[in-house]
């Protein structure tokens, strides 16, 4: 079996492109994130980095949560030019998150924004289901899924941010729901 940093690098040879971002959080994260794929601030900074990053700290801090309590990652690990990833760049990817996932093995997987959440329920469309809670199971891994919205797709599109806010207060109570 090969390691996420094993296929990190594969991955990186087979995009040699693009410069790939990996993950960043705590390995014993009970929450997950899942983004679509980094901005042009997160080749730098990584994950939710830049001005929606600051709106996902405050979001985090709203529930009582930080960085240093989550695991942060993306469907692809790259940054797709003026597009978002094609099937083939996230099936590309597939296996990668799905070890991130098997390693960490969140209680809480959040998928924020319509690509990550085709990841997990590709039939539903964000807009009709984020803030709702569904209980997944992936190679005997049971958590709770909680799709949202992606903090930049709130930022760009103002009349989000208060179901951003709401979904936020959700997963806190997840959170604190947990054994």
């Amino acid at each position: 079996m090969t390691t996420i940093q094993q296929q990190f690098e594969l991955l990186q040879q087979q995009f040699p492109q693009y410069q790939l971002v990996p993950a960043w959080g705590n390995p014993h994260a009970e929450i997950m994130f899942i983004g679509d794929a980094p901005g042009k601030d997160e080749l730098i900074k990584g994950p939710f980095a830049g001005t929606s990053g600051k709106f996902f700290d405050q979001l985090l801090a709203s529930i009582g949560l930080r960085r240093e309590n989550i695991y942060l990652t993306n469907v692809v690990k790259f940054r797709p030019e003026k597009r978002d990833p094609n099937k083939k760049e996230i099936m590309a990817f597939n296996g990668l998150l799905r070890a991130e996932i098997a390693k960490i093995k969140p209680k809480i997987i959040v998928p924020c924004g319509r690509i990550a959440l085709s990841v997990f329920l590709p039939e539903f469309k964000i807009s009709e289901i984020h803030g709702q809670v569904y209980t997944l199971m992936q190679e005997q891994h049971c958590f709770q899924l909680l799709p949202m919205y992606h903090p930049a797709a709130a930022m760009h599109n103002g009349k989000m941010c208060p179901m951003l806010k709401q979904d936020f207060l959700t997963l806190g109570d997840v959170w604190n729901d947990l054994d």
